[in-house]
């Protein structure tokens, strides 16, 4: 049995943290990634929880969760002498639907 899509998260004062989603190759862009987070927000709610955050380093995921509602509200760039040249991460936030 191969595993075709995941998500991993973790709740705290009211909010929920996706750590890990990841949705195998050959079954991206059929809507597995967007029904994992709408599930973990579900489950979020059922905690008590209002809003949810993530991190990211794949400018494609971050085009993904801008397109479910998430909005950057940090980041952090290497500078050109460090390791790797440029590498960006962005921190990203919504509330629960």
């Amino acid at each position: 049995m191969q595993v075709a899509a995941w998500v991993s998260g973790s709740t705290a004062y009211g909010w929920l943290l996706i750590k890990v989603l990841w949705v195998a190759p050959q079954m991206r862009r059929q809507g597995l990634g967007r029904a994992l987070v709408a599930d973990a927000f579900r489950r979020a709610r059922e905690l008590g929880c209002h809003s949810a955050w993530l991190d990211t380093s794949d400018k494609d995921a971050k085009q993904f969760y801008v397109a479910l509602g998430f909005e950057v509200f940090g980041s952090l760039r290497n500078q050109a002498d460090q390791a790797p040249p440029g590498h960006q991460r962005w921190f990203l936030k919504c509330l629960i639907p």
